[in-house]
């Protein structure tokens, strides 16, 4: 996976794989224990010390101890438009390329905006980093700040291995028999797969890929989401095979093709060990459902239970692998194999308390999005919080919207009556279904053409 972004980097830079994030801090700020913290977690991960070099055309990995932590700082508390400085403070900070040959791999700042009230931005690389390593970050930080606040030293446990470890283990493993028949597996399943998806555009595809995101928010309220629940035990699936079932079947109606890949993150931290790791692990299965209007939807959801079953018990292929193996046809303006991707994120969200301070989070500065559409699903106290971010080089958000109400009228389907047929599932809404009636009959005192369809 590093090797992957190593490659993009070279190619043509690598920015829209920064990681930036951002939180406010208010109360009383211990700045050297602040640095402290920091600089002991880069310490502590050798990843974030890793620089990336050419060597007779292959790369290589170079650890360094050498590696000096500094701490950038901004005082906007004399700025007169304080709130637009920040803004475009943070979206400098967010884009600022790294240098993969020499520069540590995680980048702060901290922003006094008044007396006890900051901003930290930090950012870092995605060869170095996933969501799940956010996780690891902050509460390592929350830990050892407070240690540090307190006079006392690090309470963290020497780390088992290192990124570096898991790395060569992934490589010695992939091989001879073992890879074959995982490769094996991927070549059927992934046989004269669709090069792209046929989803209709508002836009013109540009000639080279964009990253330019945007999102929009909707919400499945308690109610539904209990009873989908509720169907995921008795049809003894999770719930991230249900909204498969139904995100399958939404693209298919939309596209009008049968056969539909979507991309699914998975944690790819099978070990104990590689758990408190930050590092680049997460991996891209590619799940492939044939969507047919003749079965009913609980047959359906079975065989997507199944696909994902398998998909789940080949899951060490790395995507970047995968990709090579089926050689598509490649372009630069989109990614190969798969354009879409739906993820049911199962970490915990990080909880951070901190002596004297209290931390919000905030917005991140830049929109990027690696692919055409990617739905994130969420379980939260009141219910499932879902995440459209969509190019919006290709996408208007009205379209993105209506792809959102469909889906959820596609849900309350599916939920009410789990054994109605494919073809029978209703996405319109009843305001919908009203609409397209009012406009027939407003039409109706019109005289019909003598010409025939074909002639018009």
């Amino acid at each position: 996976a590093q090797q992957r972004l190593w490659f993009i980097d070279q190619m043509n830079g690598s920015v829209e794989y920064n990681m930036p994030g951002a939180f406010r801090l208010n109360g009383v700020l211990n700045k050297l224990a602040f640095t402290h913290a920091i600089e002991t977690i880069i310490k502590r991960h050798e990843v974030l010390r890793t620089c990336f070099l050419s060597l007779e055309g292959d790369v290589v990995l170079v650890i360094r101890d050498d590696v000096a932590f500094n701490l950038e700082e901004a005082d906007l508390r004399t700025q007169a438009e304080q709130t637009k400085v920040l803004e475009e403070l943070s979206y400098q900070q967010a884009i600022k390329p790294f240098d993969l040959t020499q520069d540590c791999l995680l980048r702060v700042m901290l922003v006094t905006l008044e007396t006890n009230e900051y901003v930290v931005l930090f950012n870092m690389h995605h060869i170095a980093s996933d969501g799940w390593s956010m996780g690891v970050l902050l509460r390592e930080f929350a830990t050892l700040y407070s240690s540090f606040v307190s006079g006392e030293s690090s309470p963290l446990a020497p780390l088992a291995v290192q990124y570096k470890d898991y790395a060569r283990w992934q490589r010695e493993w992939l091989q001879g028999k073992e890879l074959e028949q995982q490769l094996n597996y991927w070549r059927t399943q992934l046989s004269d797969i669709p090069q792209i998806h046929s989803l209709p555009l508002d836009k013109v595809r540009p000639a080279q890929q964009t990253f330019n995101g945007k999102s929009h928010n909707m919400m499945v309220d308690s109610t539904l989401s209990g009873k989908l629940q509720q169907l995921c035990q008795r049809e003894g699936v999770t719930l991230f095979m249900l909204m498969h079932s139904v995100f399958a079947l939404l693209l298919s109606r939309y596209s009008g093709e049968q056969d539909i890949v979507v991309g699914s993150p998975i944690a790819g931290r099978a070990h104990q060990d590689v758990e408190p790791l930050i590092g680049f692990f997460v991996n891209t299965l590619v799940i492939r459902s044939k969507v047919n209007g003749g079965q009913r939807f609980s047959e359906h959801l079975q065989m997507v239970k199944q696909t994902v079953l398998s998909a789940y018990q080949y899951q060490h292929i790395p995507f970047e692998m995968l990709v090579e193996q089926l050689n598509p046809e490649r372009s630069m303006a989109y990614n190969p194999v798969l354009q879409i991707m739906l993820s049911v994120d199962n970490y915990e969200s990080t909880s951070i308390s901190l002596p004297e301070l209290e931390l919000q989070g905030m917005p991140a500065a830049v929109e990027q999005v690696k692919f055409d559409i990617e739905l994130s699903v969420m379980e939260v106290n009141d219910g499932l919080r879902l995440n459209w971010s969509y190019n919006q080089d290709l996408f208007m958000p009205q379209t993105i919207e209506r792809f959102g109400l469909h889906l959820m009228q596609l849900l309350k389907e599916v939920e009410a009556e789990p054994t109605i047929m494919m073809s029978s599932l209703d996405m319109l809404s009843k305001q919908e279904r009203e609409h397209l009636l009012q406009l027939g009959e407003m039409n109706t005192s019109k005289p019909l053409p003598d010409e025939c369809i074909h002639q018009l």
